[in-house]
């Protein structure tokens, strides 16, 4: 009986390493989709690669971050109205990870506009790990500006569905109000492409739970 435990510790060992060079496979393969989403610009890449990213990422992280919160976004086109969103951040090391995150809007200011999202990927570094934590968020997204057209001749309103490619620079600082659970104040600024509404500034509060390490 004794002599089976060497065995199912070498499998053990075996199975871990498995898992672990698995996960790094996937990391690896984010580059592809990276180009991929900036390549098609669409609504619909940057929320399928930030759930990729929440799904592949924890495989080989130190510690994981799952948030939830809600803000507003500063912009011409896309101001006003409650935005609600949710966020998942991997660190690697204590000072660098990536994040990926997406944005609804779930009300409008305007009633001829209709549920924009922004969805984006990041490279997110950490300086420091203190109490109140800031993070530094880099990366690159799309914007979808969902509109209605209404012509002046009496033809019916057309729903007018374009997303944007965008730069993301996003600023946070955090703090835990329990062993794992944290509160984060947001700043996200998208540096839109040709889009004529120009820049987009949304702030935001979240509150999340960090799995594996926490400081």
């Amino acid at each position: 009986m004794g002599a089976r435990w060497p065995q199912v510790g070498a499998a053990l060992r075996w199975g871990r390493a498995e898992f672990a060079s698995r996960g790094r496979a996937a990391l690896r393969n984010f580059a592809a989709f990276r180009a991929d989403f900036a390549s098609r610009q669409s609504g619909a890449t940057p929320a399928i690669c930030s759930l990729l990213l929440t799904a592949a990422a924890p495989l080989a992280a130190q510690s994981v971050d799952a948030a939830a919160g809600f803000g507003s976004i500063a912009s011409h086109q896309l101001g006003g109205g409650f935005w609600a969103g949710g966020s998942a951040t991997a660190m690697f090391s204590r000072y660098v990870g990536v994040n990926g995150e997406i944005a609804l809007r779930a009300t409008s200011a305007n009633a001829r506009r209709f549920n924009p999202y922004e969805a984006d990927i990041n490279l997110a570094l950490r300086p420091l790990t203190r109490r109140w934590t800031p993070e530094l968020l880099l990366g690159y997204g799309a914007v979808r500006d969902e509109s209605l057209a209404c012509a002046s001749n009496g033809i019916p309103c057309a729903q007018l569905n374009q997303p944007y490619g965008a730069a993301h620079l996003g600023a946070d600082v955090k703090t835990y109000v329990s062993r794992r659970t944290f509160l984060r104040f947001e700043y996200h600024l998208y540096i839109i492409h040709n889009f004529f509404g120009g820049n987009a500034s949304r702030f935001a509060v979240s509150i999340g739970y960090t799995f594996g390490g926490t400081r």
